[in-house]
């Protein structure tokens, strides 16, 4: 049985590409480069070969689409890769 779920989405997305660093210092550090897969008004999702980071977690990012904090809303495994979320909370 396929079963279709409604897209929950609140913003329309623009497919994107490129890279975009994420770091943060709390509570472990760390920074990673990911491939940019779209961007809303509000916000982002990327693709990566590490670990999912936990959603709540505060990050900064910056890359050729702008800069600033964001919070990861969610994670899931695409095969081998993560592929997260992100709400900006800030930019610049």
């Amino acid at each position: 049985m396929i079963r279709l779920e409604r897209d929950r989405r609140s913003e329309s997305r623009l497919h994107a590409s490129g890279q975009v660093t994420l770091a943060s210092e709390s509570p472990y550090p760390f920074s990673v480069v990911c491939e940019l897969v779209d961007i809303s008004h509000g916000g982002f999702r990327v693709l990566r070969d590490y670990a999912p980071i936990e959603c709540g977690a505060s990050v900064r990012f910056y890359g050729d689409s702008g800069a600033g904090v964001a919070v990861c809303g969610w994670n899931r495994c695409v095969g081998d890769r993560y592929q997260s979320g992100f709400y900006v909370t800030s930019r610049g």
